[in-house]
């Protein structure tokens, strides 16, 4: 009989790839070795039972850690009220585990379809990690088991700005777009801006580009804080997403 895996279980199996893919693919450089990686349930129904199971490493024995969340008004509020279990305190080895009770969030239309980001604090609200979370309302966007996405996860804002972005589990040979929102809320294709492109999956279903973020920078099209981008097939249907904090 085959092995059924948990959420848990699939949720670390992330972690491991991705401390694998900043330690062996370079992901974010040396100064990102040892920090906290955090995973999130990647996709999940608006429904009022919905939940966003969280799991992460890295962190500090013993520490507390505050669960952020900026809701479709642009009010920033710390989720703890709706966390289980709570609050959240990293254990011994530094690992947390805990699920965001959305229900509430939606019910009151706090939440619109698409993808969002949970960044979690420190007691002083100093970040400490991201993650990306795509709400959706009917069916999820795509079937089966969505692929594994990391990138840089905090970019300096300068002219030569940089992600690099890496991932597994596509279909081999498929062409892959990469879609980010800017500040004033246009949607576009990266692909001139990224380095090798066309991006397309390797025999193995893995990817490797880089986005040039610097005219992103210089027009003013980010700002400082995290911000999610998407990864579509050709007919833009989300297969994967990732969260990078811009910082001054």
């Amino acid at each position: 009989m085959p092995k059924i895996f948990s959420k848990e279980d699939v949720m670390k199996k992330w972690i491991y790839w991705a401390i694998a893919a900043m330690l062996v693919v370079g992901i974010g450089g040396p100064a990102y070795a040892g920090s906290p990686v955090i995973s999130a349930t990647p996709m999940v129904k608006m429904a009022k039972d919905a939940k966003v199971v969280f799991y992460g490493e890295g962190f500090k024995p013993n520490q507390e850690i505050s669960f952020l969340f900026t809701d479709v008004n642009g009010i920033t509020a710390n989720l703890e009220a709706y966390l289980d279990p709570k609050p959240v305190v990293a254990d011994s080895k530094g690992q947390i585990s805990t699920a965001w009770k959305a229900g509430r969030y939606i019910s009151k239309k706090l939440v619109k379809q698409g993808v969002t980001v949970v960044s979690l604090a420190d007691a002083d609200y100093n970040l400490l990690a991201h993650a990306s979370v795509y709400f959706y309302k009917d069916a999820p966007p795509a079937s089966g088991q969505a692929p594994l996405v990391i990138a840089t996860p905090m970019v300096k804002m300068t002219k030569d700005a940089s992600v690099e972005i890496y991932g597994e589990g596509f279909k081999p040979n498929q062409e892959v777009a990469f879609l980010f929102t800017d500040v004033n809320g246009a949607t576009a294709d990266l692909e001139a801006y990224l380095d090798p492109k066309p991006v397309v999956a390797n025999s193995k279903g893995q990817i490797a580009t880089t986005w040039k973020a610097g005219r992103y920078v210089s027009k003013k099209l980010v700002k400082p804080g995290v911000v999610a981008i998407r990864l579509t097939d050709m007919d833009y249907t989300l297969l994967a997403h990732d969260s990078i904090e811009f910082a001054k």
